[in-house]
């Protein structure tokens, strides 16, 4: 009888296992239905290896994720409509548009530069003292301002500033103030 009862335990264990492993893979979740199928909502699949989209119903693609994975694939990824542009028809495939990633702009360095050359203790000051610039005007200005502006253009030699006697600026006509 312990033998009997045994084997009878043993035949039950092997059947439900057996079950519960053909069960898990044959069985899908999410399966197109009528109301799915006359849905007017598409979705984009892309395959990487070909660079070909697809249009298809948000349903069609969980069926098809489902029979991925029970052949051990790995399963198709939505991704934007816009890659689907070549698609002609409201189900098909056609060659991906290839969309531009976004790219971040530059930051400009004069304007981070600009902002880091103002000082603000040197607001309003009077100008008392001659610069010259490489075209050979001379301004009147303030020490702040001709060093705001030799920051402001750094990089470029031409516009700087330079240090010369009061006397020249005061014995020349052509005199700008600040």
């Amino acid at each position: 009888m312990l033998k009997l009862t045994t084997c009878w335990l043993l035949l039950v264990v092997l059947l439900a296992s057996a079950e519960a492993n053909t069960g898990a893979s044959t069985v899908c979740v999410g399966r197109c239905h009528i109301l799915d199928l006359h849905d007017k909502r598409r979705v984009c699949t892309r395959d990487a290896k070909t660079n070909m989209c697809t249009k298809m119903l948000p349903c069609r693609l969980r069926e098809r994720n489902c029979a991925l994975r029970s052949l051990g694939l790995p399963p198709l990824r939505e991704t934007s409509l816009g890659q689907c542009a070549n698609v002609v028809s409201s189900t098909g495939t056609a060659r991906c548009v290839l969309i531009p990633r976004p790219t971040k702009p530059r930051p400009n360095v004069n304007i981070k530069v600009h902002v880091s050359c103002i000082d603000k203790a040197c607001n309003r000051q009077t100008p008392n003292s001659c610069w010259r610039t490489r075209d050979g005007r001379n301004l009147w200005l303030s020490l702040c301002d001709a060093r705001e502006r030799n920051c402001i253009n750094w990089n470029n030699p031409q516009l700087q500033l330079v240090r010369i006697h009061d006397v020249q600026c005061r014995s020349k006509a052509p005199v700008i103030k600040g």
